[in-house]
């Protein structure tokens, strides 16, 4: 019991200690916090990028390379399904 006593008498004073801590932090911040211009670059960006994202995907996605992989993977694949069906 008395070790539960002092385990929550230390956690309690550490979380005093933090508090004090941060409170004095705050006084002496050498610069303003501004939330509302933090979460308007946030969503700027977020915007930006949402709208770009599908020109880059779409280039990405029909790049010529993919059409001759595509092809070339059919003509490797070609010999042996005629090669299984001839077997048959």
């Amino acid at each position: 019991m008395h070790v539960c006593v002092v385990f929550w008498e230390n956690v309690l004073n550490g979380v005093f200690l933090l508090a004090e801590l941060k409170k004095a932090q705050t006084k002496n911040m050498p610069h303003r916090t501004r939330p509302m211009t933090a979460l308007l670059v946030f969503t700027g960006l977020n915007a930006i990028l949402v709208s770009t994202i599908t020109p880059v995907y779409d280039f990405v996605c029909f790049l010529r390379f993919w059409e001759r992989r595509r092809e070339r993977l059919r003509q490797e694949r070609e010999p042996t399904l005629l090669k299984s069906s001839e077997s048959r």
